[in-house]
């Protein structure tokens, strides 16, 4: 089967940047970390997602595009040199009215690198939860959210955490390196 003009595979894309350095080092990879909220996302409830084709541009922006490419770092990086930093929330586990696609992406996200962790014991993975950050997300959310209790709760009732403060837990989790694999950490456990 041939590729489509325009299609790319992970291969394509990052084999001269990954592959560019012929010393052997221990790599940190954060491909991970981010979630990308699209247009009409939040705006539902869970019951009004009928179209199959915002539901696989949301699937393959947040879920596909992030397997592909940490399952190309694994074949081209040492297991006992990889070390991955999977950015998660409590959310992947408590279920939220109006956030039903980010709440799903990020519990498959999880799921996926506790299979990954099984298959590649060698490879170290953090699923670190940040607490709640005041970023350019909440502020989507606290303004677009088709539920008005979360809407409302989430400038009056939340206790933020500054990133610097999470980024610290962050490091010295990785520092310590003592968590149990692809397992969830949150930062208020840390504290």
């Amino acid at each position: 089967m041939s590729k489509a003009k325009n299609s790319h595979t992970v291969e394509d894309m990052f084999t001269p940047t990954l592959c560019a350095s012929s010393t052997p080092a221990p790599v940190n990879l954060s491909a991970a970390s981010t979630q990308i909220l699209i247009k009409g996302s939040i705006e539902k409830v869970a019951t009004d997602f009928c179209d199959c084709s915002l539901l696989q541009e949301y699937v393959q922006v947040n879920l596909s595009s992030m397997i592909s490419l940490n399952s190309y770092v694994c074949k081209i990086v040492d297991p006992c040199k990889l070390f991955i930093i999977n950015i998660t929330s409590l959310w992947a586990d408590v279920p939220c009215k109006s956030v039903s696609q980010y709440c799903s992406q990020k519990a498959a996200r999880d799921m996926f690198f506790k299979c990954l962790s099984v298959e590649e014991p060698k490879i170290r993975i953090l699923s670190y939860s940040p607490g709640p950050i005041d970023t350019d997300l909440t502020k989507y959310i606290s303004n677009f959210s088709h539920d008005l209790t979360l809407r409302n709760s989430m400038y009056k009732e939340w206790e933020y955490v500054s990133a610097e403060e999470s980024i610290e837990v962050l490091i010295r989790l990785i520092k310590e390196n003592s968590f149990p694999n692809a397992q969830r950490v949150d930062y208020f456990d840390c504290i």
